[in-house]
């Protein structure tokens, strides 16, 4: 495909104060990007809400940002808890779950070498919060659901196309809790887009026919359980952020222009070098230029390109 160069003024306008009032511009992509069909999930709408731009990168492009020590640590600690919770109740036991966690991190020795990213730091991260998870709470007291971990949801919700993977479902005293894992800490300025998660989640479980009551979030940095129930405009709010977004990258798409938009985390953004709203006279994003830089980066890698689809909206031309 053919490489064009995008100047410091973007190619396709100057860059405008967004809505959210921080920096962004509309960025023409190479057409030549092949597109397939693709499944939103909640993280896809959070990053689609950061930078639109960012979402094409990853899931339209299909580049696969390498692991963090954040990421690894949360990956490590989240596949222990999930072999914990298959097991049956009183076999859930600490010497267990750190076994799990050894395996985890030693099966992602290779791909964290490649990625150049210190295993002994996330090894002690990963430690420190299934510590931590010991004293939030006793699993053998969790009464899990059949199929209640790391179960799929999907593969539509509010006639968009949706994928989630649920961390675990249990019988609360109220019905059924939907519970997910943060190795993170709790901050509640981040609360919105975890709520949300767990709302979309809830409103995929309740259209499958369960009675889902609560939703949990489970901070294994600081040990903070927080709880909230489950209520109607919380599920329309988030099916409704859902298909608002969905309907706005279905355009992009459509269009070849995405907006790029600035934000404090741009810093830390795996495609940071060849962004042309944070670098002057980058390459057209997808062109082969742009795609061989991002090949460069320890632990890049690209899958096969998959494309955006809007949900139909009744009444609207086809």
């Amino acid at each position: 495909m053919a490489t064009r160069s995008v100047s410091s003024r973007g190619s396709s306008g100057s860059t405008n104060q967004s809505r959210y009032g921080v920096p962004e511009r509309s960025v023409e992509v190479d057409p030549g990007v092949a597109p397939r069909p693709l499944r939103w999930s909640a993280s896809s709408v959070s990053t689609f809400e950061q930078c639109p731009l960012k979402l094409w990168w990853g899931k339209v492009a299909g580049w696969q940002e390498g692991p963090s020590i954040a990421t690894a640590a949360g990956s490590a600690v989240h596949g222990a808890l999930e072999d914990l919770f298959r097991l049956e109740p009183t076999a859930r036991t600490e010497p267990f779950a750190e076994a799990a966690l050894a395996r985890a991190l030693e099966g992602a020795r290779d791909e964290l070498a490649a990625a150049e990213v210190p295993i002994e730091q996330v090894r002690s991260k990963a430690e420190a919060a299934l510590e931590v998870y010991w004293q939030v709470e006793d699993p053998t007291v969790i009464d899990v659901i059949a199929d209640g971990v790391e179960r799929e949801v999907g593969p539509e919700l509010g006639d968009v196309p949706f994928i989630g993977f649920v961390d675990r479902i249990a019988h609360s005293a109220t019905g059924v809790r939907v519970t997910d894992y943060k190795t993170g800490a709790a901050k509640p300025r981040y609360f919105g887009p975890y709520f949300r998660q767990q709302y979309l989640y809830a409103a995929a479980l309740i259209e499958s026919g369960l009675d889902v009551t609560e939703i949990e979030l489970l901070f294994l940095a600081d040990g903070r359980r927080v709880t909230r129930p489950v209520y109607d405009a919380a599920l329309d709010r988030a099916v409704g952020t859902l298909q608002s977004v969905a309907e706005a990258g279905g355009v992009m798409a459509q269009q070849g222009v995405w907006t790029a938009r600035q934000s404090p985390l741009c810093g830390w953004c795996s495609f940071e070098s060849v962004c042309p709203l944070r670098r002057s006279r980058v390459p057209t994003p997808g062109s082969l230029e742009s795609d061989q830089l991002l090949a460069a980066l320890p632990g890049m890698s690209q899958r096969p390109p998959v494309a955006l689809e809007a949900p139909h909206v009744p009444g609207a031309p086809e």
